[in-house]
């Protein structure tokens, strides 16, 4: 990880930041904003928050601000996660989510993790 805000170089929001602290302290590996069917460059994209690097499929993790908890962006994203889960089935394991209530402190987003993940 790279300075406060920052997660592999990109910018994060701090419950973006906790969970890529729990997945780190856990030793799970991931790629943060990871680009599918095009990411943010073509209609149609997207990008999913974490994709963390489960056996034997890696595994899509989004973290959801209550900002946008039961607002016409959360309809788009379960639309995108469920077309990401028609897309890659049998490459990638069903998306998981945290959401921001989840995730107020680190000890709580450690929790949350090892909820998903466990330990690596």
């Amino acid at each position: 990880m790279a300075a406060a805000g920052e997660v592999q170089g990109k910018s994060a929001s701090d419950i973006e930041m906790r969970v890529a602290i729990s997945l780190t302290k856990f030793r799970w590996e991931f790629t943060f904003q990871y680009g599918v069917l095009g990411g943010r460059q073509r209609r149609g994209g997207t990008v999913i928050d974490f994709l963390v690097q489960t056996v034997p499929l890696p595994t899509p993790l989004y973290v959801m601000g209550e900002y946008w908890h039961g607002s016409v962006q959360a309809q788009r994203d379960e639309f995108m996660m469920a077309l990401l889960s028609s897309a890659f089935h049998g490459t990638m394991n069903e998306p998981e989510v945290l959401m921001e209530i989840d995730l107020q402190t680190q000890e709580a987003s450690d929790q949350a993790v090892l909820r998903l993940f466990g330990r690596a």
